[in-house]
């Protein structure tokens, strides 16, 4: 959300230099309808961004002040909280009434709401599970298992082996003598490291090293790059139903794992 918010510093910048790109390759376009969709594309989100905190403020809620796609509301003593990116929203209180009564009325002014509620949300890709005894899973299986059937498929074979770490202990030599992986096999290289990446940060930390060096390799991998990234994605393949859980073991004390 932070583009969004912020859209507006950077408009005239924005305008210059992809007008003179766009006027480089398609010289004929006139400049007036080149300006007038551009405007449009970076003002669209900024605007719908305001209308929703106006909308927010009329039913009370006051936007956080260090995150600003968050508002919190008192409603029957207990605070309300939504937070958003873009059109995706989670909507949390103690009182199930009490949500419905605020989707209602966002809903008299954003009409066709699609509305998930319980304990187990799929917010942003995430699927959240809101567990009986307090804690919380975060997890990206489906993400991960259709990211692992993905790579199957573009590689041409399936990952038979089996790995309890996501790497070996060889993880960070630098095999200077490996030769590097071509143009297209590069592309793939990248393509699994965003992929993973996103993951990695929501719900799988037992990956974050592996990842951390990895991510140093992405300008010029090389096939022993492409070794340990088949390593991490084998051994996801058989974790994959593995999330990150969050929770509280006593009152003054959060972990997480």
């Amino acid at each position: 959300m932070f583009n969004q918010l912020h859209a507006s510093r950077g408009i005239k910048l924005f305008k210059e230099r992809a007008v003179a790109a766009l006027f480089k390759e398609y010289k004929q376009l006139d400049d007036v309808q080149i300006l007038k969709v551009l405007y449009v594309m970076i003002e669209s989100s900024l605007l719908l961004y305001e209308l929703y905190v106006t909308v927010l403020k009329e039913e009370g809620f006051v936007v956080n002040s260090v995150d600003k796609c968050v508002a919190n509301k008192i409603i029957n003593g207990s605070q309300c909280t939504i937070a958003w990116y873009v059109d995706d929203n989670l909507l949390a209180h103690v009182d199930a009434e009490v949500v419905d009564s605020v989707i209602n009325s966002i809903e008299k002014e954003f009409p066709g709401l699609m509305v998930q509620k319980g304990n187990e949300l799929d917010f942003l890709g995430i699927e959240i599970n809101l567990r009986d005894d307090g804690k919380v899973n975060v997890g990206a299986v489906k993400f991960l298992r259709k990211t692992v059937q993905e790579l199957e498929e573009e590689i041409g074979s399936p990952l038979t082996k089996k790995y309890s770490t996501p790497a070996g202990k060889w993880l960070f030599n630098v095999d200077e003598k490996a030769k590097s992986l071509n143009e297209e096999q590069s592309d793939i290289f990248r393509k699994y490291m965003a992929k993973m990446l996103w993951a990695t940060k929501r719900s799988r930390p037992d990956c974050e090293t592996t990842m951390s060096f990895l991510m140093t390799r992405v300008h010029s991998p090389s096939k022993d790059d492409r070794h340990k990234l088949m390593r991490i994605m084998s051994f996801v393949k058989g974790t994959v139903n593995d999330v990150r859980t969050i929770g509280q073991m006593t009152y003054t004390i959060c972990q997480r794992w």
